[in-house]
């Protein structure tokens, strides 16, 4: 049974535990909201941690508090399939779980957006998504699949992925594109294709010296001033 409980309330940000059923799936997750009595649904980011990663991932945690303190929004982020509450038992701490199959995603974070919504925490028209990595791996077919997504950063991802350059095709909403230069798991070209492949009229590209994920603070603020743009005019 899908369910949202409270588990810390500290430092102006509540931090609820998040049990969705998903088909035959768990799908544990964290959602963290201003403190205080609530007063109706607020823009909402939802946040996807890369490969390896977790929804408790000190990057996904900080971006999400700074959201609650700085804005008022709320941020939810999930395991992905195979990564975190979600890995294979007896998998090794070293051994990266197998890449997410991009439907199961686009259906698990359709039933956490419906759900939010459904509860009165998510504001349907202020919803945004910020992934890098892996995330942008499963962040492009759920947006291609949601119009309803009002802004994305996303980034540090390839184009190998027919499946994912296919959707990308369908992604219209506003997109902040991240790469590193010196990465050595995704190419300049490869990440100027699949940055070529959004089709978004509005998208702008950060380029940054450095290898895959080196990404300086600056880079925080800017994504942050992006997606507030977008999601609250601000």
């Amino acid at each position: 049974m899908t369910e949202l409980r409270l588990i810390r309330d500290e430092a102006e940000v509540a931090e609820h535990r998040l049990e969705l059923v998903v088909g035959a799936e768990h799908v544990p997750g964290l959602l963290w909201m201003p403190s205080g009595p609530q007063h109706g649904p607020r823009p909402t980011v939802l946040i996807a941690h890369g490969r390896g990663g977790h929804k408790r991932w000190r990057g996904t945690v900080s971006r999400a508090r700074q959201f609650v303190v700085s804005h008022r929004w709320a941020a939810v982020a999930l395991d992905a399939p195979g990564h975190g509450e979600r890995r294979k038992p007896g998998s090794g701490l070293d051994e990266l779980p197998p890449r997410p199959d991009p439907d199961q995603v686009v259906a698990e974070m359709t039933a956490c957006v419906d759900f939010l919504a459904g509860e009165g925490v998510l504001d349907a028209t202020a919803l945004g998504y910020l992934g890098l990595s892996m995330g942008t791996a499963m962040g492009i077919p759920f947006i291609a699949a949601h119009p309803r997504v009002r802004c994305a950063v996303l980034g540090l991802m390839h184009s190998r992925s027919e499946r994912v350059c296919a959707d990308a095709g369908s992604v219209s909403c506003p997109v902040l594109f991240v790469m590193n230069l010196e990465d050595e798991r995704v190419p300049r070209a490869e990440a100027l294709e699949l940055f070529d492949a959004i089709a978004s009229t509005d998208k702008r590209l950060h380029a940054y010296p450095g290898r895959h994920g080196q990404l300086p603070e600056e880079e925080t603020a800017a994504a942050e001033q992006f997606l507030a743009r977008y999601l609250t005019g601000a």
